[in-house]
């Protein structure tokens, strides 16, 4: 039997009115966290009646959470028809094959990754993370030594690296996006390195810290990634909160200290906003919203001169900076409400 969220998301979006697409997310995120195989058959035949539906994606995640073998059979056989992805269905599907462990789909993934469509290539480079790709490593290879170095190329290509390699190679992709990858093109990187794991923590400290990166940035989803990324190595935002803290002790770092400041309101924001985890074997942190909290906004000055808080913090050393203070106003109000969210819950 289904839960009641699936029962009333299936009421819903079968009316003549459907629903916004941030409730079918909520909805979809009591599914992911309480559903069962049951209610990813459900979601199923409601995906397959309404195809078209620009919302339809968000209906795969509680496929993929909860569908067993079986359903993951059925989905590929409906999703793929003469090597790729069935017209009017959203990209998505080939994250979810990867998802749901479609070892079947692996050679039509592969071919995916390098069509002229960023959309496609990428979700085709995301559900290959979540294959075995021992046959298709060679192939692998040859198209990241294609694109090595260059500006803009298939954008999550690089997150396959870690099938191919050790982690010998993690400097290569570093400099690849120090030096030379577009800032609009550089999320796969930020994930391939992170899926080396916690062993490179602190490279992505490094990457979220440098300019050159960009890794808050928006056009592509790359703070998104970040975030993913971070949290998979094991790096938390009450780090973050303590580099900022001794940037913002030394003398003359204000331009750093503003970048830094705008770098770790961003992906709090993005934290806070974005729950699903879209890569299986990557994992969550477990700080809560009250830590962070504590980490901005109480600091507890133990001697004179340091400073309360963050917001402390900008007012004394970029009181001009008007806009970035009134970020971390609202960040501060919508973490009190995640904090009430989140006790009443307990």
């Amino acid at each position: 039997m289904t839960i009641l969220a699936t029962q009333k998301l299936i009421k819903q979006m079968t009316a003549d009115q459907r629903p916004d697409r941030i409730i079918i997310e909520a909805y979809m995120n009591v599914i992911v966290k309480h559903g069962d195989i049951e209610d990813a058959k459900a979601l199923f035949e409601l995906w397959t009646a309404l195809p078209e539906d620009y919302t339809n994606e968000l209906l795969l995640r509680g496929i993929g959470a909860h569908g067993d073998a079986g359903l993951a059979q059925r989905l590929y056989a409906y999703s793929i028809e003469r090597g790729v992805l069935k017209t009017g269905l959203p990209d998505e599907t080939l994250l979810t094959l990867g998802y749901m462990g479609v070892e079947a789909a692996t050679e039509q993934l592969l071919q995916m990754v390098s069509i002229n469509d960023w959309h496609v290539s990428a979700n085709a480079c995301l559900g290959l993370l979540h294959l075995s790709c021992a046959s298709y490593e060679e192939e692998i290879r040859e198209m990241l030594k294609a694109s090595f170095g260059e500006a803009l190329f298939k954008e999550f290509l690089p997150a396959l690296a870690h099938k191919v390699a050790d982690r010998s190679i993690v400097p290569e992709l570093f400099e690849w996006g120090e030096k030379t990858a577009s800032v609009d093109c550089n999320a796969g990187l930020i994930l391939g390195i992170a899926c080396f794991g916690a062993e490179e923590k602190e490279t992505i400290r490094r990457i979220l810290w440098s300019p050159n990166w960009e890794a808050h940035g928006k056009g592509t989803g790359t703070g998104y990634w970040s975030c993913i990324a971070m949290q998979h190595v094991g790096l938390t935002f009450a780090e973050m909160v303590e580099d900022v803290k001794k940037l913002g002790e030394q003398a003359g770092a204000e331009r750093d200290l503003e970048y830094r400041l705008d770098v770790l309101e961003t992906l709090m924001v993005h934290r806070l906003t974005h729950s699903y985890n879209p890569i299986r074997f990557m994992k969550n942190s477990e700080e809560t919203t009250i830590e962070w909290y504590k980490a901005l906004f109480d600091w507890q000055p133990e001697e004179p001169g340091k400073y309360g808080g963050i917001t402390d913090l900008i007012l004394k050393r970029l009181p001009e900076e008007d806009g970035l203070l009134g970020r971390y106003y609202e960040l501060e109000r919508k973490l009190e409400i995640a904090i009430m969210q989140d006790m009443g819950k307990e």
